[in-house]
């Protein structure tokens, strides 16, 4: 079963339409980023593909923040070969353990289970495919906010990225090895996000609304590169596109 959206409870009396349910189980990260920014969470579409220990860690994390829907890819990998970092999965394969269906569950359905008793309020849905994620095209990807893969080749990686550039989907790109990591970010060639600044201390006074948002945060407009692009890039020019130089 589909586990509730935040839109189908938001008919409560809790701040900004959310019900009084979410607005108790979100209550420490509405006093970081408000409801308007808790809105827009739990009205996101995420999609995971390759579902290693780190996207494990994603998944709980967006999960617990209230996402409005989280996709899994499944590509028929058995829950019993799991990856070892899936705890996820090892919970979901734990809970199921002498039932009918434990030997059945996959990789996905059992990351989906925990995720779902995780938060009540989110919908965790899959996506079934071929395992060399040939299932994840522009039909996959649109109507998705972002889309974490990891655990492929970089040729893939690339053609997914593609595929998420011609949707209007962000693109996020991780491996985790021991020691060894690597992580990469594409979210778009016009990505727009505020940096607070100091308020006003005369707009306070002043009651001026207006200009004390104003002075509050400053928009800026960033422009991010396809992996394909980025690993192209020599060494010795990486450092150009950091702020602060």
């Amino acid at each position: 079963a589909i586990a509730r959206t935040m839109a189908a409870d938001s008919t409560g009396a809790g701040p900004g339409g959310l019900s009084e349910e979410q607005a108790a189980v979100y209550d420490r990260q509405l006093r970081v980023w408000g409801v308007e920014a808790q809105r827009r969470l739990g009205a996101s579409r995420i999609l995971v593909a390759g579902l290693t220990g780190l996207a494990a860690e994603a998944c709980k994390n967006v999960a617990l923040a209230g996402v409005g829907a989280l996709v899994l890819y499944d590509d028929g990998a058995p829950a019993v070969d799991a990856a070892p970092g899936n705890f996820l999965a090892a919970s979901g394969l734990a809970d199921a353990a002498g039932t009918a269906d434990a030997d059945a569950l996959t990789v996905a359905n059992a990351t989906a289970a925990t995720l779902r008793e995780m938060n009540p309020f989110g919908e965790i849905s899959i996506l079934q495919g071929p395992s060399d994620l040939s299932g994840i095209d522009a039909a996959a990807v649109k109507g998705c906010d972002a889309v974490l893969v990891t655990g492929c080749s970089l040729a893939v990686a690339e053609r997914i990225n593609d595929a998420c550039r011609d949707a209007g989907a962000s693109f996020f790109y991780g491996e985790c090895r021991a020691t060894v990591a690597n992580f990469f970010a594409d979210l778009g060639p016009n990505f727009r996000y505020a940096v607070e600044r100091g308020r006003s201390n005369t707009a306070e006074k002043d009651g001026d609304a207006a200009n004390n948002a104003a002075a509050d945060a400053a928009v800026v407009v960033s422009s991010f590169v396809p992996l394909r692009e980025a690993v192209s890039c020599e060494w010795c020019t990486l450092g150009n596109g950091r702020e602060g130089g």
